[in-house]
């Protein structure tokens, strides 16, 4: 048992310190450049982050469940099927979160609850996260379905 908890949380543990690590310096960086709205924007950011992180995991989690159990049922196509589905998924679904937002992106960042002065950084924030956010999905799907590999 101790081997399984090590070989998952240890991942798991440097996944979540390298996000801390990166916020860290990104606020310490911008903190560098004595702008404040830059550091205001970089936090109006996070709740967008937050949406686009439980988008994957609400593809990865119910697919990782499911692919586990076929695992153990030993269905190995089964298996690559619903793992061909929540790839596919996450994209597509990464893909429509681009395609609504960034058509809409002023009403969001005022949503967000930027000032006039915050406002140019949020936006350019927010229109680099909502560009990557079809890798973001991904990255949170893909990474409930390794570990369900177990």
């Amino acid at each position: 048992v101790g081997k399984a908890v090590a070989h998952f949380a240890v991942p798991m543990m440097l996944g979540t310190s390298m996000s801390v690590i990166y916020s860290i310096l990104n606020a310490y960086f911008l903190g560098t450049l004595h702008n404040t709205a830059m550091l205001t924007a970089l936090a109006l950011t996070l709740p967008l982050f937050a949406i686009i992180m439980a988008l994957g995991n609400l593809i990865g989690m119910g697919s990782g469940t499911f692919i586990s159990r076929l695992l153990g049922e030993k269905k190995y196509d089964d298996v690559k099927q619903v793992s061909s589905f929540a790839f596919y998924s996450s994209l597509v679904l990464g893909l429509i979160v681009m395609a609504v937002g960034l058509p809409l992106i002023d009403p969001i960042v005022y949503g967000l609850g930027a000032t006039p002065d915050s406002f140019g950084f949020t936006k350019a924030y927010v229109t680099i996260m909502l560009i990557g956010s079809p890798i973001v999905v991904l990255f949170f799907t893909l990474e409930n379905i390794v570990r369900s590999e177990g």
